[in-house]
């Protein structure tokens, strides 16, 4: 009885929901299998929900990772990429995967991402605090000396520098993470305190970057184009 239940539940969801709209609901239970038979439906992977936040199935999927006290399986990320998405494509914030789940801190999801080609020195495009900035930037920004270390190994450039002048010795010198300083600074690392101390005069706000899950409700709207 309650396999038949289920089974008219599934079907109705079917005939009511879009793929790509099942494929988030399945994420959020994190459910391979649900999100395998949602993939039937041939959802949308590379385009934005407009709906649900401006993120993509991949980005929603990372996050929803990143919420749960403990590393969960990643073989929903191997799935979707195994479908098609996109590793490069941005949110409307202009987060991508990889930007999402270094933010985090959670080393073995930037770890599988840049496993599965990240590209690591990619900067961002975006109208805010984040544009220009890199994987290792960002983590800078939030202080993950582990993750930091990581992208080194896979040869974060520490040069590099945002749209504001900002590099990532820079960035974390700003936001008190002697830890990293002192990490960037072995290796060749510079803060420079004139584009640090004219960024402080602008005092442009930081966006606070929301999950995900955590945007607009989800409803019955088609992806953007």
């Amino acid at each position: 009885m309650l396999i038949t239940g289920a089974w008219i539940l599934s079907t109705a969801v079917f005939a009511f929901m879009h793929g790509e709209q099942l494929l988030l609901l399945c994420e959020n239970f994190n459910s391979t299998s649900c999100m395998k038979t949602a993939l039937l439906l041939k959802p949308r992977l590379n385009r934005r929900f407009a709906d649900f936040g401006g993120t993509t199935p991949l980005i929603y999927m990372v996050d929803s990772l990143n919420n749960k006290s403990n590393d969960a399986s990643l073989a929903g990320i191997d799935l979707l990429l195994a479908s098609g998405a996109d590793l490069e494509f941005a949110d409307e914030e202009g987060w991508t995967p990889l930007l999402v789940a270094v933010a985090s801190g959670k080393l073995r999801l930037v770890k599988a991402l840049a496993e599965h080609g990240a590209q690591i020195n990619r900067k961002a495009k975006a109208s805010s605090f984040l544009d220009g900035m890199t994987a290792l930037m960002v983590a800078s920004h939030h202080g993950h000396l582990k993750v930091a270390e990581y992208l080194m190994q896979r040869g974060a450039k520490l040069e590099t520098k945002n749209a504001r002048g900002l590099s990532a010795t820079t960035v974390a010198a700003m936001e008190g993470h002697k830890a990293l300083v002192q990490f960037f600074q072995k290796r060749g690392g510079k803060i420079d305190r004139k584009a640090m101390d004219g960024y402080e005069v602008e005092s442009d706000p930081q966006p606070q970057r929301k999950p995900a899950s955590h945007r607009r409700g989800l409803r019955g709207g088609r992806p953007e184009e």
